[in-house]
């Protein structure tokens, strides 16, 4: 639909990239919606405002692709994308919604107006390959009231392979909304995935933290080499509710490395740690070595309850299970 490339400083708002002039049909670009490549950086795709918005949905492969060769900075935000213009109904695509190959780009924020409802795709609502990137603010897999399930057919966000990037965060308005999607809320995963983190998110329910829409298998997992990410944090902020998914909650598969720490969170219960919101396995499942779940400092410890089986199981080595 559009093509940016070798450009920098461009600005792409309140356009339809995809569907008809009514925002409500699926007549899709061939490819991509939008294409950001060979050393493209500093553009910005939406806005703050509703009028700002672009509706990119029913393209053929992703509908935004920021490709390794692009550069830095380039912002995503405000926008509709893998839904209609009303942002009700899935018009999907047959890629992922986004795929961020580069570094240091930004897919929403925290601001009023920044988030981006990123749903209805085929595969993934975001997949990262590069390092440094902030994902913030999003609804992931719903509509725009964020009660209704819209799932990606795929994982919510796929971290496949990129080190250093956060999903989340801590201020109010940074945390992620993700549920609904057919295979897992967040997949770490692929080479050596380092340094990530995830934190202050709702993994699994609507946005009130009261209501279970799980993620169909597992709302986090960390595999196939990734080591030294961060689940969750010791302020309040960082704390991610992670409830109601079809499988475990929390999963560090046996091919994950060391050094994951899953700290601060609530798991298998509402925003409020007060009720259950119950998934279809055990709360953490940790089969690699040498991670560690709570700790002594203060907020450190999870809420780790509510699961239709255990509330820890640990099938590898020299792991650390603290102040829960």
């Amino acid at each position: 639909g559009i093509l940016i490339n070798n450009a920098d400083g461009n600005t792409v708002k309140g356009n339809l990239i995809g569907t008809d002039v009514t925002g409500t049909l699926d007549l899709g670009n061939s490819i991509t919606g939008i294409f950001v490549t060979n050393g493209a950086g500093n553009n910005t795709i939406g806005g703050l405002a509703a009028a700002d918005r672009n509706v990119i949905a029913g393209n053929s492969d992703d509908n935004i692709k920021i490709e390794a060769t692009a550069g830095s900075g380039n912002t995503i935000i405000g926008n509709y994308i893998g839904v209609d213009a009303l942002g009700t109904s899935v018009l999907g695509n047959g890629g992922s919604g986004i795929d961020i190959q580069a570094n240091g780009n930004t897919v929403g924020g925290s601001a009023a107006g920044a988030r981006n409802i990123i749903s209805g795709s085929l595969y993934n609502g975001i997949v990262v390959s590069g390092d440094n990137n902030t994902i913030q603010g999003n609804y992931i897999g719903t509509d725009v009231s964020g009660t209704v399930d819209l799932g990606n057919g795929r994982n919510g966000v796929w971290i496949n392979g990129g080190s250093n990037n956060l999903l989340g965060g801590t201020d109010a308005g940074a945390g992620n909304l993700i549920y609904g999607n057919e295979r897992n809320g967040v997949l770490i995963s692929n080479g050596t995935p380092t340094g990530n983190t995830v934190k202050g998110n709702l993994i699994g329910t609507d946005a009130t933290g009261t209501l279970d829409l799980g993620n169909g298998f597992t709302g986090i997992f960390v595999t196939n080499g990734a080591g030294n990410n961060t689940i969750g944090g010791l302020t309040a902020g960082d704390r991610n509710v992670i409830s109601g998914n079809g499988d475990d909650n929390i999963k560090i598969g046996a091919t994950a490395a060391s050094g994951n720490t899953i700290i601060g969170n609530y798991i298998g219960v509402n925003a409020a740690g007060t009720a259950v919101l119950g998934n279809g396995g055990s709360g953490i499942d940790i089969q690699a070595d040498g991670n560690t779940v709570g700790g002594t400092a203060a907020g450190a410890g999870n809420i780790i309850s509510g699961s239709l089986y255990n509330g820890v199981v640990v099938s590898g080595d020299s792991n650390t299970i603290q102040g829960n």
